[in-house]
């Protein structure tokens, strides 16, 4: 396969790598990169979008999450981030580096929408990991990570809208039993749905790619970084 140079140094590592050179991304959010993220007094104002669109995520005033070493913690209470909408019509990768503070059974998201019910993230009574493409699906699997472990989750649809689940850069598990997830993906939030179901947990990264075709090297990056 023939990979935009971009691309190559992403997976090679490459000192020249730029995000904004990968034309496909819709979003890429690194917090070890802290030229990317403003804070005041250790808690998260802004953290800036690496692309070419500006998808920057903003902390209403009470709810911004803390700064740490491990990475940008939300608190599970009242702690999110936000931006204008961003649209998923066709194919997508959405891949994101996370840990998360506890185990309890709670409705918990780590992506949602403010407006529809889209969402990523933990489901309330049994714990399980939880994937909604738009507002009449939903697929869950068994949580795959331990308390404070750190992980990589990712979800794929590909141009026949069949979903996918990836978990460490491993196989990809079939989601909504095989049945096609024909619609557009709304997102403008971290850390919360559209509802009260705030994230409890640290995120590092969290890539979006209008496209399939960079699965493994973003997977790759994700490794290299933690």
């Amino acid at each position: 396969m023939n990979l935009n140079p971009a691309v190559f140094q992403m997976m090679t590592g490459g000192e020249s790598f730029s995000p904004i050179d990968i034309p496909t991304l819709a979003l890429w959010l690194e917090q070890d990169d802290r030229s990317s993220v403003t804070s005041s007094g250790g808690l998260v104002t802004q953290w800036r979008d690496k692309s070419s669109n500006a998808n920057h995520f903003n902390a209403p005033v009470g709810e911004e999450p803390k700064l740490e070493s491990a990475g940008i913690n939300f608190d599970g209470s009242d702690s999110m981030q936000s931006i204008s909408q961003i649209s998923l019509a066709g194919q997508f990768t959405i891949s994101i580096v996370l840990d998360t503070n506890t185990l309890v059974a709670g409705t918990r998201m780590f992506l949602g929408s403010s407006s529809t019910d889209e969402k990523f993230g933990t489901v309330s009574a049994s714990g399980n990991l939880f994937f909604r493409v738009f507002t009449t699906g939903d697929s869950s699997q068994a949580f795959p990570f331990a308390q404070d472990q750190l992980g990589i989750l990712t979800i794929t649809r590909n141009t026949n809208n069949k979903v996918d689940l990836r978990v460490n850069g491993g196989a990809p598990v079939r989601l909504f039993g095989d049945v096609a997830q024909a619609g557009t993906m709304i997102f403008d939030r971290i850390g919360k749905d559209n509802s009260t179901a705030f994230f409890n947990g640290r995120i590092n990264h969290l890539i979006v790619d209008e496209s399939v075709a960079h699965v493994a090297e973003i997977v790759s990056y994700h490794q290299k970084k933690i």
